[in-house]
């Protein structure tokens, strides 16, 4: 089984656009945990897909991106 998925693999999982997730992360909403030395590709842990589920739930729900980082702040 492989320890990480790639942000293909994550945006074709939650059908979100790889650039999204580059966004979510520029902006330090949703970051993957680490980051290939020598590419820079992105590598999320699998435990992480419950974040990004949340991340998409409240934007479906209407939430501002503002919202739903305060949100993840309180939750941890």
């Amino acid at each position: 089984m492989k320890q990480y998925l790639t942000v293909s693999e994550m945006a074709e999982l939650f059908g979100l656009g790889i650039q999204t997730l580059h966004f979510y992360d520029r902006i330090g909403l949703f970051s993957p945990v680490k980051r290939d030395p020598k590419d820079g590709t992105r590598k999320y842990k699998y435990d992480q897909t419950y974040q990004l589920a949340f991340i998409k739930y409240f934007g479906k729900m209407g939430y501002s991106l503002d919202d739903i980082r305060e949100l993840l702040n309180t939750r941890n």
